[in-house]
Parts: structure tokens; sequence; C-alpha cells
């Protein structure tokens, strides 16, 4: 049952990215605000729910259990998604005394105050679900941990201490013992010691775990995969019922969510879902056992760094710079796309597609592209070159980047001609006559900057990180982005500035029609054909990948704490033989 509990999580995932992939469009239809200043809250909402799974991780790595981490995430996931639900006009007017329509005046500040609140809590649910969701799923489905260690048996070989020391005293035949309690006392636990530490190095491990974080449907099939091969090639018949019964009810609630009218039955079934995923997540607490992979576990941390690890994280800098350019295009996606879909005719003949259609096609295509990178991947690793392959994706991720740009402005340029030319630049909540299916290819781009980013960054910051930072700045995969994200909110305004010099209309106005988001667009273009010749420029001084042992004493350390775990677990065997040999003799 624990398999159906991790993936009723994945599900809630699955919900949220739709509530955040509306919001945009709410804040315009319903608050009446900007479509510049909505983007604005939702990338700074964005770029807070990929900052701070660096803060959580943090708490994780200083012996924080998963399972906590997670149960505190989806309370506020939860909690976050019934506060957006409490902040529509039409569930608190009573007790705020507002009306309950949806309409700006509608809104005071109380409902802000919601709104506000629940997008931080849902922020914070994120974050959480990213650092410890797959670890979690992993360490309880698949890992088990050897026994090195067992505390029955530690307080068994306490009570028998004398007839240790006997036995110690036979085998020196005679030899003086010095401190006979000294030698009485048994040698404390070894640290805990999972198989898996023995047979994968930690690279390819974290690399494994961090390529799902930020992909909910992709964790979901990997972790039935990972079950089936566990179970011997099958899974029970009550497990691939309850993955099948998850499996559609999500995505039953994505198709059906938008075709309820009402804002607050949007936000408020996600809600309804995941309060329902989060108190079947708590039931494992009563069979839960402690996670064993833990990245505490399995490096020794280090706040303080070397000379020379200063020099490669001055060195990375660039790099870092080209991700947040990156994140900067990123933020686009569920904002300003978002907005030139939102009034555009989503029928084909009769038939009339949800407003999520372009969310599927997204993720289909990012989903596609992360299988292209694996073959690129594979294939460089037969030629014995896969350690290039983080910086090649890199590399297409910019270029994506600027073509997906590129293709964004030429449709916008062509939606501008349609909304002039059918007199609709004064009338924003007008339906406009041109299908939204002309929007499927700069999303289908946005899909491919994503896949290659979010497959790449992180295997690139694992290789060329030092030792001691390795684990923290892997985690600066999601937060560069998140940097990008806020960082677009301030390249908005400047631009904006910019382009109302000499008494000019700004790029940027209230709403879509009157806009010229095209030349932004072109602007972002021109930014990211730049990072792509910066990040040629920069990667070329940088060894592929890092190796070297940076800090002495940190790897002095390290190998002094597996030795210690390798003496005391022969001292162990040779203490248990003895017992046995001893009662043995009694008997």
């Amino acid at each position: 049952m624990a398999f159906l509990r991790i993936m009723v999580l994945i599900w809630a995932d699955m919900l949220a990215t739709y509530v955040t992939w509306i919001m945009q469009k709410y804040l315009s239809d319903v608050w009446k605000i900007g479509f510049t200043h909505a983007a604005g809250i939702m990338n700074v909402y964005n770029g807070l729910a990929k900052c701070v799974p660096l803060f959580l991780f943090s708490f994780v790595d200083c012996g924080v259990d998963n399972f906590w981490i997670l149960l505190f995430s989806s309370i506020a996931f939860s909690t976050g998604l019934g506060f957006l639900s409490m902040s529509t006009p039409p569930v608190l007017h009573k007790a705020t005394h507002t009306c309950n329509e949806y309409q700006p005046n509608c809104i005071g500040h109380t409902q802000k105050a919601l709104f506000y609140s629940g997008l931080a809590l849902v922020a914070v649910g994120i974050s959480g679900h990213i650092v410890s969701l797959v670890t979690f799923a992993l360490d309880q489905l698949e890992r088990r941990s050897v026994p090195v260690h067992d505390t029955t048996s530690h307080r068994r070989r306490n009570n028998m201490g004398l007839v240790i020391q006997l036995a110690r005293m036979r085998r020196n035949k005679g030899k003086n013992d010095v401190n006979f309690m000294t030698e009485y006392e048994d040698p404390p636990p070894p640290p805990l010691v999972t198989e898996n530490r023995r047979q994968q190095p930690n690279d390819t491990l974290e690399e494994d775990l961090l390529k799902l974080q930020f992909q909910p449907l992709e964790a979901m099939l990997e972790l039935v995969n990972r079950q089936k091969e566990r179970n011997g090639g099958s899974i029970s018949d009550l497990r691939i019922l309850g993955f099948i019964f998850v499996l559609i009810v999500a995505v039953g609630v994505l198709i059906g969510l938008p075709y309820v009218k009402p804002w607050k039955l949007r936000f408020g079934i996600p809600a309804i879902c995941t309060l329902v995923a989060t108190l079947v997540f708590s039931l494992c607490f009563c069979g839960y056992k402690d996670s064993k992979l833990r990245y505490s576990d399995r490096a020794v941390i280090r706040l303080r760094t070397h000379s020379k690890e200063r020099q490669v994280l001055i060195r990375m800098l660039p790099i870092w710079f080209t991700c947040i350019i990156c994140g900067v295009v990123t933020a686009i996606g569920n904002t300003y796309f978002v907005e030139q879909a939102n009034h555009m005719n989503y029928k084909v003949g009769i038939l009339k597609f949800p407003d999520s259609i372009l969310l599927v096609l997204y993720g289909t295509a990012k989903t596609v592209f992360k299988r292209v990178y694996d073959r690129i991947s594979n294939w460089l690793g037969e030629a014995s070159q896969k350690k290039y392959a983080p910086a090649f994706g890199i590399a297409l991720a910019t270029i994506f980047s600027a073509s997906c740009c590129i293709v964004a402005s030429i449709i916008e340029t062509r939606r501008i001609h349609v909304i002039r030319s059918h007199g609709l630049v004064d009338k924003p909540d007008e339906d406009i006559p041109m299908t939204v299916f002309w929007l499927v290819p700069q999303f289908v781009l946005l899909g491919g900057l994503d896949a290659f980013y979010e497959n790449s960054v992180a295997p690139f910051l694992n290789d060329q990180s030092p030792p001691s930072m390795k684990k923290y700045l892997v985690y600066l995969n999601p937060g560069l982005s998140g940097l990008g994200a806020i960082g677009s909110v301030f390249s908005v305004y400047v631009v904006g500035e910019i382009s109302k010099k000499g008494g000019k209309k700004s790029w940027f106005q209230h709403d879509l029609n009157q806009s010229r988001l095209d030349h932004y667009y072109w602007i972002l273009a021109g930014l990211s054909g730049a990072n792509l010749i910066w990040f040629f420029l920069t990667a070329i001084c940088i060894p592929f990948p890092y190796r070297d042992p940076v800090s002495s004493d940190t790897q002095e350390t390290t190998d002094n704490q597996d030795k210690n775990v390798d003496q005391m677990n022969t001292n162990d065997e040779f203490i248990n033989s003895l017992i046995i040999k001893e009662n043995q003799d009694v008997l």
C-alpha cells in the first residue's frame, strides 16, 4: 500500500501544476490587473517555488527524515490550495461584507491576504515534494539496508560483555589486558550503511534521483518500472488497479476542471484532492520505517572550502548566468504564453478542447525531448564521451530558448494583425477569431528547453562541483531557474522603461491587445543568442568533468570514516563468533 500512497502525492503535484497554469488567467479576468502585473506575481511565485528546495534540503541534510518533509509540505500544499479557493469572492463575501461577483471591486483585503498566503504555502508544498518525494519513494520501494548493526544484538552483546572479555583473554593467551572496564564496554554502533551505497557510486545515484524530481508523470512511470523490477518482473493486480485508478482520476480531473466555470470550484476541487492525498499519505505513519537513504549518510558536510574549491566556484559563475537566462525564458511559459491563449478559439470543427490541452502538449513535448537527451547521452557513452552530454544538453537548451522566442514573436505578430483587422484592439474581453493551435510550436519548443535544461544542468553541476559542496550545488538547478523567473520581472520593467523613452508608447500596456509583446520576444531571442555564445566561450575554459580531490582533509575524513566502518564491522563479526563459541563451551 505504500506504493499507492506515494502515487497520490504525485497525483497532487499534477493538479497543482494545472492550478498554477490557470492563475495568470484568473488574475487578468477576475482581478482585472495588468497582464504584466499578473505575470510578475506568478513569476515571483515560481521563483520562490524553485529556490525554497535548497533551503528545505538543508534540513534533510541535517538529519530530518524525508517522511516528515513530505508530510509537512503536503499539509502546506492542501492548506495553500484551500486558501486560494477561499480567496475567491463568493466564499467569504458574507463574512467580509463584500459582493459575491467575480469582479475586482469584490476583492477585499481579506481575499488578497488569503490569495498571497495560499501561493506561499503552495510554493512550500511544491518545494518539499521536489526535495523528498522521489528520494523517499525509491528508498521505501527499492533500497534495502544491509544490517551492519542491529539494536537488539547490540544490547545482547552488552549483556554478555564478560563472555566477550574472557574470549578475548583466551585469544591473547594470557597477555596483559589493560583497563578491564574499557575492554568490557562494547564499541558504539557503526553508522547505517545501505546496500546501494556499496553497489552504486554516489554521483550516479544523485543523478538518477534528481532527474525525476521536477517531472511528476515521469516519476510515476519510473516508480512503476522500479516496483516491477523489484518484484521480479511482475506487479500484483491490486497495485496495477490502484495505479490505473490514480492515473485515471488525475487525468479525469485535469480534463474536467477546464469545463468548471466557478473559480471557487476550480481551486476547491484540487484543494480537496490534495487534502485526500495528504490524509492517505499520513496513513504511512503507522507502519513507517525510517528512511535509510539520507544524504548525510553518504558524505561529510564541510562548511568551509579549500582555496582550490573557491576557484572552482568562481569559475562556475558564468555557467550559472547561462542557467539564469534560460530561467528568464522559461518564465514566459505559464504567464505570457497563457495570456496569449486567453480568448483564442479552442474549437476544431464542432469539437472544443479544454484550455489544459496546451499544458498536455507541453508535457508531451517535454517527455519526448527528455528521451532525445537520453539517446544523445547513451550515444556519447558508447563513444566514451558521455562526460560531454550535460554540456551538450545545456547548449541545446539555449538553442531551444532562442528558437522558442523567435517563433513566439512571429505568432504574436500574426495575432496582433488578426486583432487589428477585426477591430478588437479596445475589446480585450472579446474572443479572437484565431485558433489556439497556432501557439503549439512555441509550447513544443518551450518543452524542449525545459527538458534539456532540467536533465542536463543537474548532472553538469554534479560533475563540476567540489566534493564538499556537491550536494548543495546540485540543488541550484531549480534555484538558478527560479532566479531567472524572478529576474524576468526586472527585465520587463527595464524593457518597458526603455521602450517609452522619447515620448513613445510603452510596449507593455494594461491589456495584451494594446501591447507589443512580440518586440519583447525579439529582445529575449537576442539575449538567448548572446547566452549561447557566452556558454560556448565559458564551457571551453571548464574541464569535463571535475574530479580532483579538492579538499584533502575532507577526502581524508571520508576515507577514515569508511575505514572505521569496515573495521568495526570486522570487530562485530569476530565478537559474534566468540560469543557463539563461548556459548557452545558453556553448554
